[in-house]
């Protein structure tokens, strides 16, 4: 299954070795590697060093084609081998290597002090790390070096054997493995075994009746709903407007009212009672899973082309797990844990969220995890944001989270 279609085409070891390789020398532990998979989605090979000493031996040891380089590695002065300055001035009394274009990078600096930096120690061309991720700008830079002109491909993602989860669903990539849950409330043992057969690469919850079908929904945090509309004791019209009613987080949960009724007026006084679609039982399973393809592309991932959720100036990368603020031009890196939860906690615009529920909800993809994980997930994540932190709230009293969409909408 994959987000996105791939084929998986017989490796091409003359192809391979015609890529680009680009050296990155960082010692951002997030920033790093989120750069490189950045790189390799555009066809670039990639090697990583974390200190100027150790993109060094990585360039004597194979010759890259450009090397991306932070000016603000530990260290200071050209004596000192943990520093830019050291690296650049070996490169450059290199015969075999003084050739190499070198992108200067940096997060720390004010931009003209940065940029009279990179002048004065002899690189190609620079720019400020809260740019590169944005507008293709980096990539034309790269491309625009002498020694690669002639080596690049088109600028199109990198197809290769990798799949993601959830092809048939056709959902944007979001680069770390959280499955979509998706609960089926219907009395008919039929209808559900039915649904779970189409959606059989998706984790489907299934409540025979209204009231455990609410249960779940508060519990397990599903990605969508699929509501019978007759059922006994609470029928489908009752449990949407409980789900809307009773629990913030369920607010604007995707409910698709799935039901062998035809008539009109029912569809109508389901619409207005806060369900998002409505499909019958008899029809196409093409229909009912396009309809599922796009409640979920509305409100769980609402992404662009390029997989990134955004609420006001604040944009979350689903593929590189990175978050940028608009009004700072700061970038932070988070690990796939921590994206998941700034995720899950964008996606609840606002609504509070049990860090139990938060737990239940990644923990298959980390099942070594514990809710004290969220926890510490949530403070790392914090100190990353930095003067943003409280863009994550806590409520007073309450043992979970919020994503502060006012804060957010500050930022642009």
């Amino acid at each position: 299954m994959s987000l996105e279609r791939i084929d998986s085409p017989a490796t091409d070891l003359s192809a391979e070795q015609a890529k680009p390789w680009i050296l990155v020398i960082d010692d951002d532990h997030g920033f790093r590697p989120a750069l490189c998979e950045y790189l390799r989605r555009f066809h670039f090979q990639t090697s990583e060093a974390k200190s100027a000493i150790e993109g060094l031996v990585c360039a004597q040891t194979r010759k890259p084609d450009l090397i991306v380089l932070d000016l603000c590695l530990d260290g200071r002065g050209s004596n000192d081998t943990r520093s830019a300055e050291f690296f650049l001035k070996a490169l450059k009394s290199d015969r075999n290597l003084r050739s190499i274009p070198v992108v200067a990078i940096s997060g720390m600096f004010h931009r003209d002090e940065a940029a009279a930096r990179f002048k004065s120690l002899g690189t190609d061309s620079f720019i400020y790390k809260g740019n590169i991720f944005e507008g293709g700008h980096f990539l034309r830079m790269i491309r625009g070096q002498t020694v690669l002109c002639q080596a690049l491909a088109p600028a199109t993602p990198s197809a290769g054997p990798h799949r993601e989860p959830v092809e048939e669903l056709g959902l944007p990539a979001v680069g770390f493995p959280l499955e979509l849950t998706i609960l089926v409330i219907d009395d008919e043992e039929d209808t559900a075994s039915l649904l779970k057969q189409l959606l059989k690469e998706q984790r489907i919850l299934w409540a025979d009746t209204g009231a455990k079908g609410l249960s779940l929904a508060k519990s397990e945090l599903p990605d969508l709903v699929i509501l019978d509309l007759h059922m006994p004791n609470l029928d489908g019209k009752q449990v949407c407007e409980r789900l809307r009613a009773n629990d913030t987080s369920n607010l604007y949960l995707p409910v698709l009212m799935h039901t062998g009724d035809q008539r009109c007026q029912q569809e109508i006084a389901c619409l207005d009672i806060g369900a998002d679609d409505y499909i019958v039982k008899a029809g196409s399973n093409a229909r009912l899973l396009a309809k599922i393809r796009a409640m979920i592309r509305r409100r769980r991932f609402r992404t662009d082309s390029r997989g990134v959720q955004s609420i006001g100036g604040v944009r979350l990368d689903l593929k590189l797990h990175t978050i940028s603020i608009k009004r700072a031009s700061r970038l932070a890196a988070f690990t796939k844990a921590e994206a998941a939860i700034v995720l899950l906690l964008m996606s609840g615009e606002g609504a509070l969220i049990d860090t139990k529920a938060i737990h239940k909800k990644i923990c298959r993809a980390w099942p070594n995890s514990d809710s004290t994980a969220i926890k510490t997930h949530v403070s790392h994540i914090r100190h990353k944001l930095e003067e943003f932190a409280h863009l994550i709230e806590s409520v007073k009293g309450e043992d979970g989270y919020r994503f502060n969409v006012e804060l957010a909408k500050t930022l642009l």
